[in-house]
């Protein structure tokens, strides 16, 4: 039992250490209901590039509407990352923090955003785009 459990920890980090997060991941924005269910509110768009532990890339609504991930780390299948940028109709600093668990071909997790003295959390649903 031990030994399995070794070897599908190993496979876990050689999946992580090889640049297996590069690539375009899609999906969905929401909350999640009182009845344990998901409230889609919104599109989602991650582009990853990883080599060895530098992950860089960029995070928004769609690919014409991304921004810059900054302060990336892995940490076994715990992926965390931040962006700003500045909302052009309101013109403040619109600050995010990332924190997903990485599955082989998705994640799932949350995202803070705020702005001024305002703050909010939402659940995001990420699926790999097959090549």
């Amino acid at each position: 039992m031990m030994t399995r459990l070794t070897i599908t920890f190993l496979a876990a980090v050689l999946l992580f250490t090889n640049g297996q997060l590069t690539g375009t991941w899609t999906g969905s924005i929401g909350e999640k209901q009182e009845d344990g269910s998901f409230s889609e509110q919104g599109s989602a768009y991650l582009q990853l590039q990883q080599q060895a532990d530098q992950i860089t890339g960029s995070v928004g609504p769609s690919s014409t509407n991304a921004h810059a991930i900054e302060k990336a780390s892995l940490s076994g299948d715990r992926l965390k990352f931040s962006t700003h940028y500045v909302d052009p109709a309101s013109n403040e600093t619109v600050a995010w923090v990332f924190d997903f668990t990485v599955h082989e071909n998705s994640m799932e997790g949350t995202a803070t955003g705020s702005r001024g003295d305002h703050s909010w959390t939402v659940e995001i649903r990420l699926s790999r785009l097959r090549s």
